[in-house]
């Protein structure tokens, strides 16, 4: 219709598709496939960042060997650092909500307690959503991982099929 747009398609792996493509797509496709693969793949040995804390440095030893078997390149080294420092900003917050609670009570100008939001909270909720963000982006999430695999999501590339 006019005026409207159009979503692009999210990309899937040849292999992951029930599409039934020309010989031409397909060799299309798989050239694209190709080039994913000629990037330098992800170490997994390689070395965290020097600027993640402890806890960051601890989650990076935890997911970078997992990442291996995706296609991660170390392209994406920096993008797996974001994920564990906001893993490490969760963690931290979190531990604050733990003790303190979702809201505190502060003593305003006026010397009435009010309950507020504890500031750590909307910094877990932030967190949060840079993690979901982050993990969709590497394929660290189910849902990101079957956009891979699954070869029963219709495809719409087709407006004859």
């Amino acid at each position: 219709m006019k005026g409207e747009l159009k979503m692009a398609n999210n990309k899937k792996l040849l292999s992951a598709t029930s599409k039934n493509y020309t010989k031409e797509e397909i060799e299309s496709k798989q050239e694209i496939e190709n080039k994913l693969h000629a990037f330098e793949k992800l170490d997994s040995n390689i070395k965290p960042p020097h600027y993640l804390d402890v806890m960051g440095k601890n989650e990076w030893n935890r997911v970078v060997p997992l990442l291996s078997d995706l296609p991660i390149s170390n392209l994406d080294y920096h993008l797996i650092a974001q994920y564990c420092n906001w893993y490490s900003v969760w963690r931290k917050s979190w531990q604050d909500v733990k003790k303190n609670k979702a809201t505190i009570v502060e003593e305003n100008s006026s010397g009435i307690k009010i309950k507020k939001i504890n500031p750590d909270f909307t910094v877990m909720e932030k967190a949060t959503t840079q993690l979901m963000r982050i993990s969709n982006e590497l394929g660290m999430t189910i849902s990101s991982r079957m956009r891979l695999v699954d070869v029963s999501e219709d495809e719409e590339d087709d407006p004859f099929a």
